[in-house]
């Protein structure tokens, strides 16, 4: 598995209500995070807030900001993160994790500041151990944020259509025939919760990862070491 490129090493997620909306905001058919900021502030401060932000958040300012001028009071940086399961659920080695890309621009001018994260790419990556090939191996495909509604939705069904075979079987079939069966049913009933397990807590995961950005952008931003 590939090490994680670039980290944020300021996520705190938070505590929210299941009840909330945790869809992504969009920007016409793109994801994006923004908001306008009023501040007390002069242009100058808030840069150098902005700056001391990504150094805060990144393992390696150099190799994160893309765009940095103090004139124009903007500094754009390019991160990615990881989001790695509780579980796994198949027996091939497989390990399927999550890899999200994004790019954090942060304008500022006297008295107010705008963040905005965009260019969000959303990628499921399936990670075999050498047991299938020769040597370790990473597929990605890019998804998006709904897909793991969809996707819990589909195991959700699998597992109660699980649980109606192991209600037929106990039903039709005696002693070694339906130990063998239910052994198979309940193997294939906890690689659904499992997957179950995956999808709703990534899902949760990614929209908190990207509210914490926010939190934590603003939160820095606030302080005045303008002396």
């Amino acid at each position: 598995m590939k090490k994680i490129a670039l980290l944020i090493v300021c996520m705190i997620v938070t505590m929210m209500s299941k009840s909330q909306d945790y869809s992504f905001s969009k920007n016409g058919e793109e994801y994006e995070f923004s908001e306008v900021v009023n501040s007390s502030f002069s242009k100058s401060t808030l840069f150098s807030n902005a700056k001391a932000w990504v150094m805060d958040a990144f393992n390696n300012y150099k190799a994160v900001v893309q765009m940095e001028s103090e004139t124009d009071g903007k500094i754009v940086v390019k991160g990615n993160y990881e989001f790695l399961p509780k579980l796994t659920y198949d027996n091939y080695k497989k390990f399927t994790y999550e890899r999200t890309y994004f790019t954090i621009t942060i304008d500022c001018k006297d008295n107010k500041y705008r963040y905005r994260i965009n260019d969000i790419i959303i990628k499921s990556i399936n990670y075999y151990s050498g047991s299938l090939y020769s040597d370790d191996r990473e597929f990605e495909s890019e998804i998006t944020h709904e897909s793991h509604l969809y996707e819990k939705e589909s195991a959700i069904k699998r597992k109660a259509s699980i649980e109606q075979d192991i209600s037929n079987a106990q039903q039709t079939l005696k002693g070694k025939k339906l130990e063998k069966a239910i052994e198979g049913y309940k193997k294939n009933l906890a690689e659904a919760e499992a997957k179950i397990e995956y999808e709703n807590d990534i899902y949760y995961a990614e929209y908190e990862f990207f509210d914490s950005i926010c939190k934590s952008i603003k939160k820095r931003m606030m302080i005045n070491d303008d002396f």
